[in-house]
């Protein structure tokens, strides 16, 4: 992606991913049974999308504190259409409260253990926004189950 994209991010090269995993598994004897879903740019972006989550990791992160020293208002703008490198992204506002992110295990881990169904809710529920389509895609699949 990175070569194909040149440092961007770019929904024509998203979908030919995308394409390209359908296409394969469409050749499958039981492709009904296979869903893929890709968060768009890394996983990152979906708990940018729950910035509520952000909080529970440090009560200083709230989204007025965030925008206030970087610029982003997480509440506003779509994390995957926005930033290119997410855990870059989420490195730097963890590094306002003295806190660091690497993408290792137990830091995945920590963050998902403060995740509530809250946190998912208020990116599905959110009226007219175009934050985290992925995601939302994602969600619903799960729950048609």
């Amino acid at each position: 992606y990175r070569d194909l994209a040149a440092g961007q991010i770019d929904a024509a090269v998203m979908q030919k991913f995308v394409k390209g995993a359908n296409d394969t598994i469409a050749t499958m004897s039981q492709p009904e049974k296979i869903h893929l879903h890709f968060a768009i740019m890394e996983l990152e972006a979906w708990w940018l999308c729950m910035y509520t989550l952000l909080e529970k990791i440090d009560s200083q992160l709230t989204v007025a504190f965030i925008a206030q020293q970087l610029g982003y208002d997480l509440s506003t703008l779509d994390a995957e259409t926005t930033f290119f490198h997410p855990v870059a992204t989420l490195n730097k506002i963890l590094s306002l409260v003295g806190g660091s992110y690497e993408k290792h295990f137990s830091e995945v881990a920590s963050i998902i253990s403060k995740m509530t169904f809250e946190d998912i809710s208020e990116v599905l529920l959110a009226e007219n926004s175009p934050r985290c389509n992925s995601f939302k895609r994602f969600c619903e699949d799960l729950m048609s189950y």
